[in-house]
């Protein structure tokens, strides 16, 4: 019989071997080794690829943010395109550009197509040697664009991605807690990585790839299925693994940041989270099953770094159903309980430590208040994880925009 203190063991040497938060943490802060070499004096034409859906008036502060970046205007343009969004989002973008001109273009699908329909739709009225993908909530630092194209000095890499921040982050615990993985996920977890210059994640908060790197998997991106199953979700992870298995490489400019506004309900959180797990749940699949051509291409040692989180949590989540079935719901609650103590103890040390290197790292970033809260965000954590990784595995088909609100009907 698994003893609670074994099962425990077990989990921890299974989070160090997937994530190894200390030595990420150490690499990142006290080596260059994840400093790329970036050339600022050449200046390329950029072409920020923008999808729409439901976002209403709160659009204006993203392209506000975009336009006043640190970037000669004339080497600058917004594409903006709505996927049939069921408020006033066209109406905000025509509003949008009567006040910035010929620097914003937008349009509109005929039909609701999903996101990454949307971008290549917005992709064939740009003129940008560059492009930069970004979701429709985000606020971009005003250098931003400049640190995402100095990173293609190198002609073999691909694309090149940024740190995404939480915008709200003091709105509730759950935004709380989401800084603090955020913080984790971006400023921490993608230093190895990026060191390898393979990255399995390029967020598409903010997402920059070279134009011709673009047309180059476009196909691939449209053509987006799994064991015979349609994909609408997950553009940005399957694009950054495309563009490694095309030969190019990929890397993260920590000095390039935005940030974007995390879900305050536990409804949205949930879809949100949904989404990202069926992306993450699939693309172990999509790598195992390409195995071979992914050694080949990319690396052993990459792939391995890619697959070893996922494969590690679905160990666990193994071991955890096995343990319950053998010792009972008894079990079930002590470890609950146990996950809830220790879970949320490491919420509270990760919420000081992000007070303490966050706005040194990224300027402008807000610090947490009241970080005692963080305690009881261990508890949803550990209550929903589970579930949505089953459910996951039972909605692969699923598509839509996570958290925004349902699609569109399709129009005629």
């Amino acid at each position: 019989m698994l003893t609670l203190g074994s099962y425990f063991f077990f989990k921890t040497l299974l989070f160090i071997a997937a994530f190894g938060v200390v030595g990420q943490c150490f690499l990142r802060l006290t080596t260059r080794a994840t400093r790329n070499q970036l050339v600022y004096t050449h200046q390329p034409m950029v072409s920020v690829l923008l999808p729409v859906f439901n976002e209403s008036e709160k659009i204006l502060d993203t392209i506000a943010s975009i336009m006043s970046s640190n970037w000669p205007h004339d080497q600058l343009e917004v594409i903006a395109w709505d996927d049939c969004s069921k408020d006033d989002s066209y109406t905000w973008l025509k509003h949008a550009k009567s006040i910035y001109g010929d620097r914003l273009i937008i349009g509109r699908n005929a039909t609701n197509s999903g996101k990454h329909l949307t971008l290549i739709n917005a992709s064939y009225q740009s003129k940008g040697e560059i492009f930069i993908v970004m979701d429709s909530d985000c606020i971009f630092d005003k250098n931003a664009v400049k640190e995402l194209a100095a990173g293609f000095t190198d002609p073999k890499v691909g694309a090149v991605g940024g740190a995404v921040g939480v915008r709200n982050v003091n709105d509730n615990v759950l935004t709380k807690a989401q800084a603090v993985n955020y913080f984790k996920a971006f400023q921490l977890n993608k230093a190895s990585q990026s060191l390898g210059k393979y990255v399995a994640c390029i967020s598409g908060c903010m997402f920059a790839v070279r134009a011709t790197v673009y047309r180059e998997i476009e196909s691939d991106i449209n053509e987006h299925i799994v064991l015979g199953v349609p994909i609408r979700y997950g553009e940005d992870r399957y694009m950054s693994h495309v563009i490694g298995l095309h030969g190019w490489r990929t890397f993260i400019n920590f000095r390039a940041f935005c940030w974007t506004n995390a879900p305050t309900t536990l409804g949205d959180f949930i879809s949100q989270q949904q989404r990202w797990c069926r992306s993450g749940t699939l693309d172990p699949i999509w790598t195992i099953i390409n195995l071979r051509t992914n050694f080949k291409k990319i690396g052993v040692l990459p792939t391995l770094t890619w697959l070893l989180p996922a494969m590690c949590a679905f160990i666990a989540l193994f071991v955890f159903l096995v343990a319950v079935l053998v010792n009972g719901f008894a079990f079930f609650l002590k470890v609950m309980t146990m996950s809830g103590i220790v879970g949320g103890t490491l919420f509270v040390f990760g919420g000081l430590f992000y007070n303490l290197i966050a706005p040194r790292m990224a300027p402008g970033t807000e610090k947490i208040k009241n970080v005692a809260e963080l305690f009881f965000a261990a508890t949803i954590w550990h209550a929903i994880f589970p579930v949505l990784t089953v459910v996951a595995w039972l909605s692969l088909d699923e598509g839509g925009w996570g958290t925004r609100t349902e699609v569109a009907p399709q129009q005629q």
